[in-house]
């Protein structure tokens, strides 16, 4: 898993670069922001927003445990469970 961690003016512009540093689209990555940041009195006391990007693989986007999107019929009780004449 590749992790990154962006500052920028805002959090989307710091959302932007990531994406282009990494060359993903917004659905393939979590982000964490670190810093909303601030803009500041006409840019006195301004600080930038900073948040920690991870990219999510396949294997990632799943929990432990968690269902995949395949039906799990086994889990249905038998009244349930599609049949299939001549299985």
């Amino acid at each position: 898993m590749r992790e990154l961690e962006i500052s920028a003016r805002t959090v989307e512009e710091a959302t932007r670069v990531a994406l282009e540093q990494l060359g993903v689209t917004r659905e393939e990555i979590d982000i964490t922001v670190l810093k909303k940041g601030k803009s500041g009195l006409l840019g006195v006391g301004a600080e930038d927003a900073k948040i920690k990007v991870m990219l999510l693989d396949d294997e990632d986007e799943r929990q432990p445990g968690a269902m995949s999107d395949a039906p799990h019929h086994s889990l249905l009780p038998a009244a349930f469970r599609p049949h299939h004449p001549g299985a």
